[in-house]
């Protein structure tokens, strides 16, 4: 455990305002500092930052503390890590043992230390086993390169396990703990079994580069293709995003994030130079995912392959955005592309184009409701009643629209008889 004495020379020794400012653009305002929330999505800065008393405070949101729980807040730490960090920037040393640790931190920890273990040693199956030569290839096969496997820290799971469990043994690893992270299974109370084999594995790291769960892309085509880590203390697939770790730099310095669907899709992208690319394990997007997001950039581009299911998730990542309090935009592959085959042919420039035109996704909303639905007056009234069920104070042009097509439905309906106007100014079916 870190000493209460070293904690309060940590606190006293950083400036909440350069830590607070490697994620935020604060202005000065009197005595304090100002600038958009990272936790929440607004127009108008509520995020306020004190020097002088060491904390930050959004009058929005109504979430503070100190130099610490910023960093625990916003790059998911527990506190001693959050510590660690601030103590590392500002070249303060701590001594820590682990046996001293508080029960929450020292499981985590635990665990933590477990995946590492795996990861490193999928990693080394990759590169140095025979075997691995067949997930080398495949990987060849995608056009991913050594550098970029080792980027992400790519390995691999032989057909007949990866001898994970008399690792753990040897290292007196309670195997109970693998089996919470989803790396073994048990069948008896001395009957254990590894999840992963024959696959390459995608090691799935947190934002503070922590490895939080993997996902095994399968060689043996008679099982399952894809196979990711169940939930965990440390891994929660409706919250966590493939790549960001790698890619947070480039969404900052770029102003801008794509959201795509699978793993390849944000390695292909990153060896193409397109550094801003996360995935969302294979799963639909949620409020949380798109949350996590903001919290780097607000200019959220969702890449859809160019069918019908691309599509139909469009419309549905609308109604999550919106939920969200956000604005994303929406850019759509020609039919038959995915991320990965589609900059693999075009290149850089090519994916950048299909970016560049993205739309609105309260726009591209409205259009395909008009396309499912139709202009006529039934149509638009099932328009009407799909839009009055989102709620979003940013989407004023939108807005817009949606006054228009009821107006014209007004107009209609006054044309047809069906509606006549009372002299109080009311509308009588």
């Amino acid at each position: 455990m870190i000493s209460q004495e070293k904690i309060v020379e940590i606190r006293n020794r950083a400036s909440i305002v350069e830590v607070v400012s490697d994620y935020v653009t604060l202005k000065k305002a009197g005595r304090n500092y100002m600038g958009l929330c990272p936790f929440h999505a607004e127009k108008t800065p509520s995020f306020t930052v004190s020097e002088d008393k060491g904390i930050y405070h959004c009058f929005g949101c109504q979430t503070g503390g100190s130099v610490f729980h910023f960093l625990m807040q916003y790059d998911q730490l527990t506190f001693p890590e959050a510590v660690e960090r601030v103590a590392k920037r500002y070249g303060i040393i701590v001594e820590r043992s682990d046996r001293h640790l508080n029960s929450d931190g020292s499981e985590r920890e635990v665990l933590y230390r477990i995946n590492e273990r795996a990861a490193a040693n999928y990693q080394k199956l990759l590169f140095r086993y025979p075997d691995g030569e067949k997930a080398l290839e495949y990987l060849n096969s995608r056009g991913v390169d050594e550098a970029t496997a080792r980027k992400f820290m790519l390995g691999y799971a032989p057909q007949g396990g990866s001898g994970m469990i008399n690792l753990l043994r040897q290292e007196k690893i309670p195997l109970q703990d693998a089996v919470r992270l989803g790396l073994i299974g048990q069948r008896g109370p001395q009957e254990f079994y590894e999840k992963f084999f024959a696959r390459v594995i995608f090691p799935i790291v947190s934002p503070a580069g922590k490895i939080v769960g993997f996902g095994g892309r399968v060689l043996d085509q008679r099982l399952p293709k894809y196979l990711n880590s169940s939930e965990t203390p440390l891994f929660h697939k409706g919250a966590t995003l493939y790549g960001l770790y790698q890619a947070k730099d480039g969404i900052r310095k770029s102003d801008r994030v794509v959201l795509v669907e699978g793993y390849l899709d944000v390695i292909a992208l990153s060896q193409h130079d397109i550094s801003y690319a996360v995935a969302t394990l294979g799963t639909a997007l949620t409020v949380d995912h798109a949350r996590v997001l903001s919290r780097y950039t607000k200019n959220i581009i969702a890449l859809f392959d160019g069918d019908d299911a691309g599509q139909k998730a469009a419309a549905r990542s609308f109604e999550v955005f919106v939920e969200a309090g956000l604005l994303g935009r929406a850019a759509f592959l020609p039919k038959g592309d995915d991320p990965d085959t589609f900059v693999r042919r075009h290149g850089k420039a090519g994916i950048e184009t299909v970016l560049d035109g993205a739309v609105p996704l309260a726009d591209y909303f409205f259009s395909w409701l008009e396309g499912r639905f139709g202009k006529s007056l039934e149509g638009k009234s099932q328009i009407a009643g799909e839009v009055a069920k989102n709620r979003c104070a940013g989407l004023s042009r939108w807005r817009v629209r949606l006054v228009a097509t009821l107006a014209a439905l007004w107009r209609q309906w006054r044309r047809t008889g069906i509606v006549t106007t009372s002299r109080s100014g009311r509308w009588w079916a």
